[in-house]
């Protein structure tokens, strides 16, 4: 399914402005607790304020449940304006704990608003081989448009005005967009009852295996934000200095290299990039190279963004409670940073390298099992997708062989008709040679497309290659489709 032009700029433009305002609204967090309460409790004060974020986001999917019907329509559009007013109390309050109370509540609504977004996201690009580029797009803009607001504004108090101005045009965006946030993805009613739930329990299998592994990394990551936190607090450097605008730089590439290799290794590039992020947090923490440790920090962190936020975007749709599962990927990171919070701080001032080093290699194990029970799942749905989509192309067929008419007897069809459709159909869409030898194999065979590729003595890879641009010449997105497509060509006479 590739989403029309309007509904990629809504997605683009929603995501946007969430990573702006959640962004926006943490920093200026920090920045007002630090100074009431001292930069040492900055990092506790954080932890508090993403758990409850974590909250919001799995609590959308109840909170929208429950909500009158009537009332769903208006329901981001009243929780934008209670946030943009609680960041406006929190930065005029003069009290460390009533900020800390807002801050919670203010991240409570901002986590259903997240979810929101990505709830409604999902329903329009879940299939989209676009997706994790748009993912990166939005990431960056918000984070741009972040850095641009806090180097020209004149005060922080108008700094908190633009953003809860954008908080409320993100809820009443989404409630605007009402009629596309309460629907079930089509192909979904197209199955038997049986079929689906069987599908809903293999997606709720590979949702829980991404959670662990998502839960597993953001440990990692966790630990150098708060080290990064803690640095911005003590006055060692400004998180909105030039190097943050890397996270910009690392979403756009990331998107780039998920949706070209379609997601395939993508855990275990995580893996890769976390453990090497892991050094950058001791660097940062000791001083002795901390431009290099915020380089390798931000370029890893916008990695790891787009990889659990397009992970479970498209999950999310195949799974039975899709609201949930949408943001999951957000609400798993928040709930890991404010769970290793403290410990994390603890372990990183200890010294302690060989703890340190034991710690990291278990979570480099964990990780590693947990990211090969994914992959070998996500192997064998593909393989299921493939079976399921030939069935799908005996059956139209077969439909069409009862339905056509009775015809005056003919003589015995010619033996060569598959072969003259193919031809007519790879002269029509200009196919290469090789292309045509794929057409052929593809549409003659029941096989799945790597013992195909075997057959051919060619890798996988190069099967999908040139399948990728035979969908494209003839405006197919399946194997069924581009076989029915290429079997029934018209000939000429």
């Amino acid at each position: 399914m590739e989403s029309k032009p309007k509904a990629h700029l809504f997605a683009f433009a929603a995501m946007a402005l969430f990573v702006f305002v959640f962004l926006g609204s943490e920093y200026h967090f920090d920045i007002a607790y630090g100074e009431l309460a001292g930069p040492d409790s900055v990092v506790g004060a954080q932890a508090s304020i993403l758990a409850t974020s974590a909250i919001g986001l799995v609590g959308y999917s109840l909170v929208n449940r429950m909500a009158v019907a009537k009332h769903r329509s208006i329901l981001a559009g009243v929780l934008g304006t209670i946030s943009a007013l609680l960041l406006i109390a929190t930065q005029l309050t003069q009290s460390a704990s009533v900020l800390l109370s807002l801050g919670c509540l203010l991240f409570l609504i901002l986590g259903m608003l997240g979810n929101a977004t990505y709830f409604s996201v999902a329903q329009t690009h879940y299939a989209s081989s676009y997706l994790s580029r748009l993912v990166g797009a939005s990431y960056a803009a918000g984070l741009l448009a972040q850095f641009l607001l806090h180097s020209l504004a004149p005060n922080s108090i108008v700094e908190a005005a633009i953003i809860g101005a954008s908080i409320i045009v993100l809820g009443f965006a989404l409630a605007a967009r009402r009629n596309m946030l309460h629907v079930v993805p089509v192909e979904s009613t197209l199955l038997k009852e049986d079929q689906r739930t069987a599908d809903e329990r293999d997606a709720l299998k590979e949702a829980i295996l991404l959670l662990a592994c998502v839960s597993l990394i953001a440990c990692v990551f966790s630990t150098l934000d708060n080290v990064v936190t803690l640095a911005n607090a003590q006055g060692t450097f400004d998180l909105s200095a030039w190097p943050r605008l890397l996270l910009a730089i690392s979403g756009i590439a990331t998107g780039f290299i998920f949706d070209l290799t379609r997601h395939r290794y993508s855990t275990v590039t995580m893996l890769c990039v976390a453990m090497l992020s892991l050094v950058s947090a001791l660097t940062i923490q000791t001083g002795s190279e901390v431009l290099l440790g915020l380089i390798i920090f931000y370029l890893s962190s916008g990695f790891f963004v787009v990889f659990f936020t397009s992970s479970f975007l498209r999950i999310a749709m195949r799974c039975a409670n899709p609201s949930l599962w949408a943001g999951m990927g957000r609400a798993a990171n928040n709930a890991c940073a404010a769970l290793v919070a403290i410990p994390s701080m603890t372990l990183i001032s200890s010294g302690d390298i060989l703890l340190i080093s034991s710690i990291t290699i278990a979570l480099a194990i964990a990780t590693l099992l947990v990211a090969h029970a994914l992959e070998n799942m996500r192997r064998t749905a593909r393989y299921k997708a493939e079976n399921k989509a030939l069935k799908l192309a005996e059956l139209i067929a077969a439909q069409a062989q009862t339905t056509k008419p009775q015809e005056e007897p003919k003589a015995p069809a010619d033996k060569s008709a598959p072969d003259a459709h193919l031809a007519a159909f790879s002269e029509r869409y200009s196919l290469t040679p090789r292309e045509r030898d794929v057409l052929s194999a593809v549409c003659s065979s029941e096989e799945t497309l790597q013992c195909i590729a075997d057959d051919m003595g060619i890798s996988l890879r190069a099967l999908q290659k040139h399948l990728t641009s035979i969908y494209r010449k003839s405006d197919t997105q399946s194997r069924a489709g581009l076989c029915s497509a290429a079997l029934t060509e018209p000939l000429e006479h």
